[in-house]
């Protein structure tokens, strides 16, 4: 599939899809770019490490933009914390050339990813 194709696919999907389904869209991106971003570090390739680590960071900084804090109430404040510390440490793993925490964040956004798909399912 071309890339134009891909983008066009993924602005249906986005267009389409629940409020709920986006957040899992979302915390699927942020695990794949992460771990892209640990993988491309553990080949040296710094470069590509710091553009997946933007990617995925972009991607935390919607989340965390995206959170209603009064509405939301123990659970989003539990996820902003959740947000502010993914991209904390990414900022560490960046800076200390650490692939091992960029891959730890994808996991744990592969695990968030598995519990919004759950509730997507209710």
């Amino acid at each position: 599939m071309s890339e134009a194709a891909q983008d066009r696919y993924r602005m249906v999907q986005i267009s389409t899809s629940s409020p709920t389904r986006l957040v899992v869209l979302m915390y699927e991106g942020a695990a794949r770019f992460f771990g892209q971003a640990g993988v491309s570090l553990g080949n040296g390739d710094h470069d590509a490490a710091d553009y997946w680590t933007g990617r995925a960071c972009s991607i935390v900084q919607e989340l965390l933009s995206t959170l209603d804090f009064q509405a939301g109430g123990e659970i989003a404040r539990h996820l902003g914390q959740v947000y502010t510390m993914a991209l904390r440490e990414a900022l560490r793993a960046k800076l200390g050339r650490d692939a091992s925490l960029l891959k730890k964040l994808s996991a744990l956004f592969s695990d968030l990813k598995s519990g919004w798909m759950q509730l997507s399912v209710r």
